[in-house]
């Protein structure tokens, strides 16, 4: 398979299958031969190529230089040149690579498939059922667990998008509904029609009443896990003010700086809340061994212990899934992504119990709830006019809006979580664009479990200009902001507490992205 772009025009891209046909050789000064053209013949190219002098769809490879910065333990880093013919061998590829592609015979492995659509391009590569081969066990609870958070909402604005089409082309659209890109069109046309407008075809967004059960084995996390140190939990040195991390300016890191610098403080001054999680969460686990054996190890060159814990939890996500969390280069990471990996429990917490109060059918299957993390869009998409996180987060415990029940047809289907024990906090996911206020509250009672809880917002990720960055709170309830961009890993003091502060719903023209909340009956 070639690895990159040789030659578009000709059919070599990146992806494209071939066979080897015959190379020259060459001898270095070290008397080792190695490959100085390699010819390989396309297989079903779109197009019949032919090079003088070479057979048809035959094309030359010749080797390509990259440069390759290494660190070394000392701090220092040297630049190493690689030469190579960007060649690897076709035993398999990814479901990136594959789509386009029609297999008669289709082996696929789907136990790394995280989201439906991975799933679906895996598997309608085959031309015929009977050329598909499954290979393991995977998690089926992907292909019918609901769109996430991210995927929902642009699929609402893409409705909102051909409903702006439509109005512009009838000439019925208000004349204040402008902008040059998506956030700013958008942000217009909810003004000017209000919270109350919904897209014709919103009720195709929402999930189906009718649930199919869920598998007994969770799958949660596909890291292996680590053994958790009997070490106490206090992870930063002694000073004035709290750390955080530094942003890598060469390969983006703000998705992972602004919440393990919450979850780093919350080590420090609230130690109990995050115990819950070791031994619970193979992300998290893993996280922390690398910030111990960081913390201990004698050459760490520029980068702090907590800076080393953050690339080594990078590093191993991607191995996870590559095109969710891309470790190189000038690309972002959506920081839900990283929260709900960092926020799963191997226990669950609760279950949903699915029924509807006008038809009385019940699904006897329990469907088990691991993420702490909740989606505030599945409230505000069936709500108008402004309103709070607390209240967001009381309707998304009580069970949230009741759906259409695929039995009767009546508003009356509910997912009603039933709590086997209260998770030490919580956390709350915002839309990026919403037109009606959210307010944050800083603090709030919840009944959960039949125990009456009073909740403490302790940490707030923000997100604007593609950057996120953070609030947080120490034991003494200070307020704590965090650029890793702008001030590296200095903290700079925002206020003496959360309830004091005229604007928690945003920071530096940036808005709520992500709220954590912890009992406070807890600490």
């Amino acid at each position: 398979m070639v690895k990159q772009n040789v030659a578009t025009e000709l059919g070599v891209t990146n992806g494209a299958e071939a066979t080897v046909v015959s190379w020259i050789a060459c001898t270095t000064a070290s008397q080792k031969l190695v490959l100085e053209v390699l010819f390989v013949e396309l297989s079903n190219p779109a197009a019949t190529v032919q090079l003088p002098n070479l057979p048809p769809n035959v094309v030359p490879l010749t080797p390509r230089t990259e440069s390759v910065k290494v660190e070394l333990r000392s701090g220092s880093s040297v630049s190493v040149n690689r030469s190579q013919i960007p060649i690897i061998p076709n035993f398999a590829m990814t479901d990136y690579a594959s789509q386009g592609r029609t297999r008669p015979f289709n082996p696929v492995d789907l136990r790394f498939c995280w989201t439906h659509q991975s799933v679906y391009t895996c598997l309608s590569r085959g031309s015929s059922l009977d050329g598909i081969l499954i290979l393991r066990d995977f998690d089926e609870k992907v292909m019918y667990g609901g769109v996430s958070g991210d995927l929902r909402e642009e699929l609402l604005e893409l409705e909102y998008l051909d409903d702006i089409s439509s109005l512009k082309y009838d000439g019925s659209l208000e004349p204040s509904v402008m902008g040059a890109t998506r956030k700013q069109l958008l942000r217009t046309f909810r003004i000017a029609y209000g919270s109350k407008y919904k897209p014709i075809h919103l009720d195709e967004l929402r999930p189906s009443a009718k649930r199919a059960r869920p598998t007994p084995e969770d799958h949660h996390s596909r890291i292996k896990r680590i053994k958790t140190s009997n070490q106490p939990l206090s992870v930063q040195p002694a000073s004035a003010n709290p750390r955080g991390l530094r942003w890598d300016s060469t390969d983006y890191s703000c998705a992972y700086d602004s919440f393990l610098t919450v979850v780093l403080n919350g080590l420090e001054f609230f130690p109990s809340m995050w115990k819950s999680l070791q031994g619970s969460n193979a992300a998290f686990d893993y996280f922390l061994s690398s910030l111990v054996r960081a913390t201990q190890s004698t050459s760490q060159g520029r980068r702090s212990p907590s800076e080393i814990a953050r690339d080594d939890l990078r590093d191993v996500l991607h191995n996870v899934s590559r095109e969710t969390f891309p470790r190189r280069g000038p690309v972002g990471t959506p920081l839900s992504d990283v929260v709900r990996r960092m926020a799963r429990v191997l226990q669950p917490f609760a279950h949903r119990q699915y029924r509807c109060s006008h038809c009385g059918f019940e699904d006897p299957e329990l469907s088990p709830m691991h993420d702490l993390l909740w989606d505030a869009s599945v409230v505000l998409f069936a709500s108008a006019g402004s309103t709070s996180t607390a209240s967001l987060l009381k309707q998304l415990v009580h069970g949230g809006p009741p759906l259409s029940c695929a039995y009767c047809g009546s508003q009356g289907w509910t997912s009603m979580p039933v709590f086997s024990r209260v998770p030490s906090f919580l956390m709350l996911e915002l839309p990026v664009e919403w037109a009606d206020p959210v307010l944050v509250s800083d603090e709030f009672h919840l009944t959960v479990a039949d125990v009456d809880c009073q909740w403490a917002l302790q940490g707030v990720v923000y997100f604007g200009s593609n950057h996120y960055t953070c609030r947080f709170v120490d034991g003494d309830d200070n307020v704590w902001y965090h650029d890793g961009a702008e001030s590296g890993s200095q903290c700079l003091h925002h206020g003496d507490s959360f309830a004091e502060l005229q604007d928690i719903n945003t920071a530096h023209n940036r808005a709520a992205s992500i709220l954590v909340y912890h009992r406070m009956d807890a600490d």
